[in-house]
Formats: structure tokens, sequence, C-alpha cells
């Protein structure tokens, strides 16, 4: 059973990683759209507002795929977990929680600080994230504690 467990854990590396990658790579193609297409100088030229629209489409793709895969990864662990009758301490949980949501801003507030006339786009991305991520969290809680309860009530 630990080799489930160390398979789960890993698991949730992976898709922590997919995440973090996605929020660093979608923040730098930000960055450097927003130093190289200011959006004042470009007012005389429409391919210049052309390639600075599909440079934030790029942004928002690789902050998105890293959300999709972090999040339905998490689902899909979280099922499979909950089927299998498991129970995770709920300091671990939270210590998780906490892990990735700081890592999360870790890899995306050194450009929303340098490039502060544009913070809230690098920020934005983070909370979708954060809700979908704080739903799990919750529903992880209360499946320990229900399992425990249980645990408790028949002796199992």
């Amino acid at each position: 059973m630990k080799n489930i467990e160390k398979i789960y854990k890993t698991a949730f590396y992976i898709f922590t990683f997919i995440l973090l990658i996605g929020l660093l790579a979608g923040s730098g193609v930000l960055y450097a759209a927003n130093r190289q297409l200011p959006p004042a100088a470009l007012s005389a030229d429409p391919a210049a507002v052309e390639l600075r629209l599909s440079l934030r489409g790029l942004a928002n793709a690789f902050s998105g795929i890293g959300f999709m895969v972090f999040a339905l990864g998490n689902v899909i662990l979280l099922c499979s977990f909950v089927k299998l009758g498991k129970t995770i301490k709920a300091s671990a949980i939270f210590l998780s929680f906490i892990s990735v949501i700081s890592l999360m801003f870790i890899c995306v507030t050194p450009f929303a600080i340098i490039d502060r006339a544009f913070a809230g786009d690098y920020l934005f991305p983070l909370w979708n994230t954060i809700i979908i991520y704080s739903i799990l969290f919750v529903i992880l809680l209360l499946f320990n504690s229900a399992k425990a309860k249980y645990r408790r009530n028949t002796g199992a």
C-alpha cells in the first residue's frame, strides 16, 4: 500500500510542477510582450497590435494549460483516493495546500513587482486556480473527517 501512496504523491508533484511551469511561461511571455510591445507605442502599427494580442493569448494558453492539467489531475487523484478509502493527515493536506499556493505566488510575484503597470495581469491567473484548489482541499478534508469518524465508530 505504501507504493500506491508514493505514486499518488509523485503524481501530485508532477501536476504541481506542470502548473508552476505554465505560470512561469505565461508570465515570461506576458513580460516580454509588455516590454517589447507596450500598449502606448502601438497606436500607429496594426501589425504590432496583432502581435501583442497574439502574445497575450499565448501567455494565457500557457497558464491555462498548466491550470487544466493541475486541476484535472488533482480531481482524478482525489476521486481515486476516495475510492480506495484512504485518509491523509490533515496537517499534510494543509501543508501541501499552503505550499502550492505559496509557490504559485512565488512564480508570478517577481514579474508583477518588476512590471507594476500590468501587475494584475500576472496575478489574475492565480485566482481561478486558488478557487478550484480550495474546493478540492475542502472536499478532501471533509472526506478525511468522515472516514476517520467512521473508523472510530466501527473500530475499523
